[in-house]
């Protein structure tokens, strides 16, 4: 923040002759000028008068005057020219002290369990790399695996004295496509495969240009929350990919729980807004990205999460059901594309009734109270309560009936169906819902003034529908 306006002052001080420009990242900063006459005798009084009056001083130590063609360091990368080119390169001192840290790394681990070692080498690896990965690195990182590789058979050697090279090297690496892949095989999944634990191979990082920020942008300043933003965005396109952006763009970038950000930096994890193991699927409407901490606080107090896969105004505006049959039954604005689906939120009257077909299938039936607002003959606008037979069939029946309670608010999407049966020399109907997905939107209610009705009381005549 103390450096805020230094580059707007150069600007305003030197013209586009001078070449005076200015590259800052925190407190560390360069300033570039077409001579070194400039640099000493205007650039750097001005730099300094500028840090005076904010009681700041120049590091005699840090600051330096050098030509582009020597190059010079600066935040752990070289800045040089070759051949009228500038191109940005890792410095040979982090290169050394990143490798430093990884042979120290591999050393102390030289009892360690060959996935121990890997767990704690990745984070090492994929940290530097991704800090230079917007420089000129790739032969740097191809290097780079070169002398973490070695280490690495010297490890296995030390480990093995008596054994030879093809034991060591089908032992320790994978030797298929790509070669020589150093992994291990770790805790077994539930379906019984091993999963592997595998080296970041640091020579397959790819290089990922880095756009400067604008001089005046302040993320702090609400002017400039749109371009913080967009840049947000392109930097997520290029970590989350696939579904994983898909998700990120349907949140509009923030986790829905805490209403931040979500970023490369604050991390995520993938919710299932209809846990699992209550029938949740893995589509993408059933899934959220939220934040880890956020995500652990979800799953300790059974939390709910708004689902993305229904907007906010997926149910304004909706209007009776076009079959115009004895119950209606609220037919929302389709948000996903494919057949049209009936939709409702409402409240449970009661507990599920679970039976079983002679085949043994499960079906569970309940009816879930809605609120039905309408304008009556004399102009005034009336509310009352509706309800709707909703029939669930197979595994989703299951979880209902053991987690569906009396007032629990619930989401039901499906299909219309009117069955009609002669009883005592009259027809009856009745209209039910046969339920695609569930979803259990809240706790239930602490005042539930409804009662369900029994029998064909939640029928309601033709004249009575208000449409």
């Amino acid at each position: 923040m103390a450096l805020d306006g230094l580059e707007r002052e150069l600007r305003r001080r030197f013209r586009q002759p001078a070449k005076v420009n200015m590259v800052r990242y925190a407190d560390d900063f360069i300033v570039t000028a077409n001579s070194k006459e400039l640099l000493e005798h205007e650039v750097k009084p001005l730099v300094v008068d500028f840090l005076k009056t904010r009681g700041l001083e120049l590091s005699p130590e840090k600051t330096s005057i050098t030509h582009l063609d020597q190059g010079f360091d600066f935040l752990g990368w070289n800045v040089r020219r070759y051949d009228g080119k500038v191109l940005i390169k890792p410095s040979k001192r982090s290169v050394r002290a990143f490798l430093a840290k990884v042979r120290a790394q591999i050393k102390q681990d030289v009892g360690a369990p060959q996935a121990a070692l890997i767990g704690r080498l990745n984070p090492l690896i994929r940290g530097w790399a991704n800090y230079h990965r917007c420089a000129v690195a790739s032969a740097t990182f191809v290097s780079a695996q070169s002398q973490i590789w070695r280490s690495l058979w010297q490890w296995a050697k030390r480990r093995h004295p008596n054994k030879g090279r093809h034991w060591i090297a089908q032992r320790y690496w994978k030797l298929g496509h790509p070669k020589w892949v150093f992994a291990a095989q770790g805790q077994r999944q539930r379906e019984g495969a091993p999963k592997w634990v595998v080296l970041q191979n640091l020579a397959a990082v790819t290089i990922r240009r880095h756009i400067k920020v604008k001089g005046d942008a302040n993320p702090f300043d609400p002017e400039w929350e749109a371009y913080f933003e967009e840049r947000e965005q392109r930097l997520m396109g290029g970590v989350l990919v696939g579904r994983l952006h898909t998700l990120w763009q349907r949140q509009s970038g923030r986790c829905p729980m805490c209403g931040q950000l979500v970023n490369a930096e604050s991390g995520w994890h993938v919710h299932h807004v209809v846990w699992k193991t209550h029938g949740g699927s893995d589509r993408l409407d059933n899934l959220v990205l939220l934040h880890p901490a956020c995500h652990r606080q979800v799953h300790s107090l059974s939390s709910d999460v708004a689902r993305p896969g229904v907007a906010s105004d997926a149910f304004e505006g909706l209007q009776p059901d076009e079959m115009k049959v004895s119950c209606p039954v609220l037919r929302g604005r389709e948000v996903s594309q494919g057949p049209p689906a009936t939709r409702l939120i409402g409240y449970l009257g009661q507990n599920p009734e679970i039976r079983f077909t002679p085949t043994g299938l499960p079906v569970v039936n309940f009816s879930v109270a809605t609120d039905d607002a309408y304008v009556d003959k004399d102009g005034k606008r009336q509310t009352r309560v509706e309800w709707h037979r909703v029939v669930v069939i197979g595994k989703l029946a299951l979880t209902c009936n053991e987690y569906l309670k009396k007032g629990r608010q619930v989401f039901v999407e499906g299909r219309l169906r009117t069955r009609e049966w002669e009883k005592n020399g009259s027809n009856s109907q009745r209209t039910e819902i046969i339920a695609a997905r569930v979803h259990f939107l809240g706790a239930p209610p602490i005042d539930a003034k409804a009662e369900e009705p029994s029998g064909d009381a939640g029928l309601v005549a033709e004249s009575d529908v208000p449409f």
